[in-house]
């Protein structure tokens, strides 16, 4: 699931990624979502801005 998370963190560019918008994609609970970005945030592969609930990626995947 976390490579979903990756790439579509690197083909959303302009979206506002919310752990709701990852769910309704990837079809499973929004706290499975935000423990896996947890984990990315933590690899240093995604940054999450909690108080707006938006996260982004750190680093340039080649898509």
């Amino acid at each position: 699931m976390a490579v979903h998370i990756n790439s579509l963190l690197a083909a959303a560019k302009n979206v506002h990624c919310t752990s709701e918008w990852f769910t309704d994609i990837v079809g499973t609970n929004p706290v499975n979502i935000r423990k896996i970005l947890v984990q990315l945030k933590k690899a240093g592969l995604a940054g999450v801005r909690a108080s707006i609930g938006d996260t982004f990626l750190l680093i340039g995947l080649d898509c």
